[in-house]
């Protein structure tokens, strides 16, 4: 697992008949106004190509990999906290 700035990442898994790269940026926030400005923060992070998930470094989209969203781990209910993961999955078979 990497750190990258303020969130985390990780990658790799691989079976014998085929093998896919997931790389994945979580944060836990719930969805105050200041959990609302995390959320908005990183999509720019991710959209501008400084956390280089989705987008290249000049903010074009890159091609060959699915884009995926989790939302687990919640605390309580709707005000509780949350975690938030951005993720991408691509192939390499």
């Amino acid at each position: 697992m990497k750190k990258h700035d303020r969130y985390m990442s990780s990658s790799s898994c691989y079976s014998e008949h085929m093998a896919y790269n997931l790389k994945s940026v979580t944060i836990r926030v719930d969805n105050s106004r200041e959990g609302t400005e995390k959320i908005k923060e990183l999509r720019f992070d991710i959209q501008s190509g400084k956390i280089p998930l989705l987008f290249d470094n000049t903010g074009k989209f890159r091609n060959g990999i699915s884009p995926v969203s989790c939302y687990p781990n919640y605390e309580t209910d709707e005000n509780g906290f949350y975690d938030l993961s951005r993720n991408e999955l691509t192939r390499t078979f």
